[in-house]
């Protein structure tokens, strides 16, 4: 037993086996670094996210990021080792080039999955914050991951075939044809995804209606081949991506943007009732509070030598009431009280504004608050309002 531990006995035994004893200095040096990783480093790293935020130690938990940082390691510490060997000249050259290529193929692959990983977490990450997710973060993420697996892919196959990158594109160029005939929706997809994402035409959260698919709603989604709308009666509307840049499609986002929400609606008034106002009805006019700013800028309007009739002085009204209103802008869009032309159900006295405040329970309370005051001071006016009686 003495010999066999002797100098010149260990010598020979490692003489005679350098490549497995390397091998098992490799795999000795391997386990204490691994538990230093996953039982120190990593714990450390944990502790300190999750003091500056528990959602983030959440979201690297789900994704099990730890797995793929240990991934990562294997990864360094063998392209570290692989690199010895190969100086070592303990190898043949076929030796090498085999473990040169798994090991590659391992790098790229352990490499990619790291970065799908990546990207993600970073849309949980965004997503999380109390921010506006309008930003079609998922969509973004989508075609990156896609560019890159297609990358590692062709990586891949140049590692096993022996081949430049730059000679696999060559060689796919024959192909692309009928890859984009076999894939076309997919591809067409990507290709509007990416006008959607570079020309800002629809974000998450916008308003929009598309009337060939019957969606009137909220985006909801964006992804490469679908985005997913919900309609205001609660359904869900899955449209083609390409759709948005095929079809007609109206994005109220400006409208929020702005902030101003059309009012374009009519009151049609009974033609019979329409008459030259006296200087009684005139006088009446004049003490309405509304009617009290316009008579003292315009005292005229308010003598029968103007001959107004009632339906001018409505009008009037309409305007100065508008004028009071502080959910109507007065500045900066439309503002516009004007008579159409004469129907078989009467003249229509359209209202052309907008609101400041774009909600929409609280439009439509502003517009319902307006033309309800509206009818009600018809008759202070001699009019009435057209309305068809259905006989039974």
């Amino acid at each position: 037993m003495h010999e066999l531990f002797a100098i010149k006995n260990v010598y020979s035994l490692y003489e005679g086996n350098q490549l497995l004893v390397m091998l098992g200095i490799m795999v000795i040096a391997f386990y204490p670094l691994l538990v230093i990783i996953k039982r120190l480093i990593l714990p450390s790293v944990g502790k300190i996210v999750d003091k500056r935020n528990i959602n983030y130690t959440k979201i690297f938990a789900k994704h099990n990021l730890s797995k793929h940082a240990v991934w990562l390691f294997v990864a360094i510490y063998l392209m570290l080792w692989g690199d010895f060997l190969n100086k070592s000249d303990l190898m043949s050259a076929a030796m090498v080039r085999i473990k040169d290529m798994v090991l590659d193929i391992y790098i790229v692959i352990t490499i990619t999955s790291l970065l799908l990983t990546l990207m993600d977490i970073t849309v949980d990450l965004y997503k999380s914050k109390q921010k506006s997710v309008k930003i079609a973060i998922g969509l973004h993420m989508n075609i990156l991951k896609l560019v890159v697996t297609i990358c590692s892919v062709l990586s891949v196959f140049s590692l096993i075939l022996s081949i430049p990158i730059s000679s696999l594109f060559t060689s796919l160029g024959a192909a692309a044809a009928l890859l984009t005939f076999v894939f076309k929706d997919t591809v067409l997809g990507l290709l509007a995804s990416l006008q959607l994402t570079f020309q800002n035409i629809i974000q998450v959260g916008d308003w929009v209606t598309l009337p060939q698919y019957n969606a009137d709603g909220d985006i909801k989604k964006i992804t490469i081949t679908v985005v997913v709308i919900r309609n205001f009666d609660g359904t869900y509307t899955t449209v083609p991506t390409s759709a948005f840049l095929l079809t007609s499609v109206k994005n109220w986002r400006q409208m929020f943007e702005e902030g101003g929400r059309r009012i374009k609606r009519s009151i049609s008034l009974d033609m019979d009732t329409i008459k030259i106002c006296d200087q009684e009805s005139l006088n009446v006019l004049k003490k309405m509070p509304t009617m009290l700013a316009l008579a003292k800028e315009s005292p005229e309007l308010f003598n029968t030598k103007a001959e107004k009739t009632n339906i001018s002085m409505f009008r009037y009204y309409i305007e100065q009431h508008l004028r009071s209103n502080q959910g109507i802008h007065q500045e900066g869009f439309t503002f516009l009280v004007r008579e159409l032309d004469p129907t078989p159900t009467g003249i229509p006295i359209e209202l052309y504004v907008f609101t400041k405040d774009t909600r929409w329970a609280n439009y439509e309370t502003i517009q319902a608050d307006i033309f309800d005051h509206l009818l009600g001071v018809l008759p202070k006016f001699g009019l009435k309002a057209f309305q068809t009686i259905i006989r039974p």
